[in-house]
């Protein structure tokens, strides 16, 4: 999954870490959502605001979080999503 850079985010009117793209693409609810292109203009993907209920506005507070965590954990990523806010359960997977 790769993030905006937070001053990009933050000119997008967004609080939290906006998801640009990554294996979300697939179009399943259980998945992040990533930000495209249509044709109409932009579409912002899913906005991760907190991971196992703490708040999260940037990637140094992300990765203090997942510092603390394993591969193979369970995490609940809090994302908004078409103006809502919703959990997603994912397992930590090793960067490659």
């Amino acid at each position: 999954m790769s993030l905006a850079d937070s001053r990009i985010a933050r000119r997008l009117g967004v609080e939290g870490l906006l998801v640009l793209g990554g294996e979300e693409q697939r179009r399943c609810p259980g998945w992040v959502r990533g930000t495209r292109q249509v044709p109409a203009g932009l579409v912002l993907g899913d906005v991760i605001v907190a991971i196992n209920g703490e708040p999260v506005r940037s990637p140094r507070e992300m990765r203090r979080i997942l510092d603390q965590m394993q591969v193979g954990d369970a995490v609940r990523l809090t994302v908004e999503r078409e103006g809502r806010q919703i959990d997603l359960a994912v397992t930590l997977d090793a960067v490659e």
